[in-house]
C-alpha cells in the first residue's frame, strides 16, 4: 500500500481562501421574503469558516455592509428572508452570492444563534439590504459560488 501525503504549494501553505480545486454550486430559492432591518443587532459570527449544507434545509440569509472576521461582531443587518437549498454543497467565506444572476455580495461568515432551527448566513453587501430592497420573489434563484478572487 502506498503512504496518504497531502501535496501543498511551493511555500508549504494551503492557499489563503481555497482549499480545494473544485467546489459545487449552492443553489435555492427563497421561501420567504423579509422586510425588516436592525440596526444594533450585535449579531456574532462563528469561528467556521465554511459549513455544509444539505438539498431541502432552510436557512436564513442576512446583510450587512460591515466588514468582520469570523467570532466578530455585526451591528446592522438587514433580513432578505429564508431560502430553501436544491442543491446542497459546502458553503465557505467569501463565496459569491447571486439573486438570478445578479451578484449581491460575500458570505461574510455564520450565526449559529438559531440552531438546530436553522442557520443565519451573513452575506456582506453594499448596504444592509432586506428581501423587499431587492424586490426578491419566491421563484428567485439564490446561487452561491466559489470566488477565487473572493476575500478569505
Amino acid at each position: 500500500m502506498s503512504e496518504l501525503s497531502t501535496r501543498l504549494p511551493d511555500d508549504g501553505l494551503p492557499p489563503p481562501h481555497l482549499r480545494f480545486t473544485h467546489k459545487r454550486d449552492i443553489v435555492g430559492s427563497p421561501v420567504y421574503v423579509s422586510y425588516l432591518a436592525t440596526m444594533g443587532r450585535k449579531m456574532t459570527l462563528e469561528s467556521w469558516t465554511s459549513r455544509a449544507v444539505c438539498k431541502h434545509e432552510i436557512h436564513e440569509l442576512i446583510t450587512t455592509a460591515a466588514q468582520a472576521e469570523p467570532g466578530g461582531i455585526v451591528h446592522d443587518v438587514g433580513y432578505l428572508g429564508f431560502f430553501e437549498i436544491a442543491d446542497g454543497g459546502s458553503m465557505r467565506i467569501g463565496d459569491l452570492v447571486r439573486i438570478n444572476d445578479r451578484p449581491i455580495g460575500h458570505v461574510l461568515g455564520f450565526d449559529a444563534t438559531h440552531l438546530p432551527n436553522h442557520l443565519n448566513i451573513v452575506i456582506q453587501c453594499e448596504a444592509a439590504w432586506t428581501g423587499r430592497d431587492l424586490q426578491m420573489r419566491l421563484e428567485d434563484e439564490i446561487r452561491f459560488s466559489a470566488e477565487p478572487t473572493a476575500p478569505s
